[in-house]
């Protein structure tokens, strides 16, 4: 959506579509870590985030086993999706991008030739119109929805991937502290905790599924979780109206076809433990930007190669790091060795902890030739 908002203010004609009405709820962790804080300041929309009530982060505390470990983080800022979502889209407005929500968007396979590519949408309340664009970037997350229609684009999903599952709670629901995220790490899953505006709780967890199938319920298995690590919970947690997703853990080998790319979560994705999600989300679309202006003035067939060099540049070396994290949580004794040893040295995590939160050092958020 800011990708959009950038796009409009460079003069090109934009239309964004959203599949849900707005304001609508999202499962994320609500965290915007600083690399993303200041991609979202430099877009101008710090003050109107901070205005709605975001709330400052500067540390993570992980609990695991009766263990217990804080690390400073620099500083980010805790906001719902609902919240954060509709700021950027009234920037894109603003900027003179046209909107349409409670939209669906199917974008067919198109032949080499073809000036533009078709868009068919959908609204539950009229027919079936289609359109077409000098390009199309779908970042409908992990379903690609948007792309079901085209045999080029599948996802593959990783065996031991995970579900996630969320909602924003009443303050209360479960202990939470103002300016700390906390991450309770269990063998058969995690569950984060952040206060976002007026002091609601974002409950954001990665489950395997067969944990969720034997509990019967999110609300149960998050309880479960949070239980064995001590961390009370009230009756409020079963009322909620807790949202999934699909299995988290997955990459398309397509990002590119003819006049169109992909990026945000419907170009892959790995476990979000690190809180990076947000960040590669918009350093994808920062990235994106001029080569989609470049796309819409003269298209070439080179144009989806040099996508795909730039997104594993900009993203795919960062989700590494991520994906090694993600499978070291499934050894509890290890995790276990490694909060115990950050409860006392709590320095040691510093390379990793600006790693995540800075992003990779000298990575260029431009086009590679």
């Amino acid at each position: 959506m800011l990708f959009r908002s950038r796009l409009a203010r460079a003069g090109a004609r934009t239309l964004l579509v959203d599949r849900k009405p707005f304001p609508r709820a999202k499962v994320c962790g609500g965290c915007v870590n600083a690399r993303a804080v200041g991609m979202l300041e430099a877009a101008g929309l710090g003050d109107e985030m901070r205005a709605a009530g975001a709330r400052p982060v500067s540390a993570v505390q992980l609990l695991t086993n009766n263990r217990l470990a804080r690390l400073p983080l620099p500083p980010g800022l805790a906001i719902t999706r609902a919240t954060l979502d509709t700021i950027i889209v009234r920037a894109a407005i603003a900027a003179g991008a046209e909107f349409t929500c409670a939209s669906g968007a199917v974008a067919p396979d198109e032949g080499p030739d073809a000036g533009v590519r078709r868009v068919r949408l959908t609204h539950p309340d009229g027919q079936p119109v289609t359109a077409g664009a000098k390009i199309v970037i779908t970042a409908d997350g992990l379903g690609n929805g948007a792309l079901r229609d085209a045999e080029t684009f599948e996802s593959t999903v990783h065996p031991t991937a995970r579900i996630g599952v969320g909602v924003v709670a009443d303050p209360g629901t479960v202990p939470a502290t103002a300016g700390v995220i906390t991450m309770i790490v269990a063998p058969d899953g995690y569950v984060g905790i952040a206060m976002v505006e007026h002091g609601r709780v974002n409950i954001a967890a990665a489950l395997d599924p067969a944990t969720l199938k034997a509990h019967g319920s999110p609300a149960a298995a998050v309880r479960a979780i949070l239980s064995a690590a001590g961390v009370s919970t009230g009756p409020a947690l079963d009322t909620l109206d807790w949202q999934g997703t699909l299995p988290l853990t997955r990459r398309l080998a397509n990002i590119a076809g003819h006049r169109l790319f992909v990026l945000g979560d419907a170009a892959g994705y790995v476990e979000p433990f690190t809180g990076e999600g947000m960040a590669w989300a918009l350093a994808s679309a920062e990235a994106l930007a001029p080569l989609a202006l470049r796309a819409i003035a003269q298209w070439d067939a080179s144009i989806p190669h040099t996508w795909q060099r730039t997104y594993d540049a900009t993203v795919t070396r960062s989700q590494r790091s991520c994906r090694t994290v993600a499978r070291a949580l499934r050894y509890p004794l290890l995790v276990g060795a490694a909060v115990a040893a950050l409860s006392h040295w709590p320095s040691l995590a510093r390379p990793i902890v600006s790693r995540v939160a800075l992003g990779r050092a000298g990575a260029p958020l431009g086009i590679t030739r």
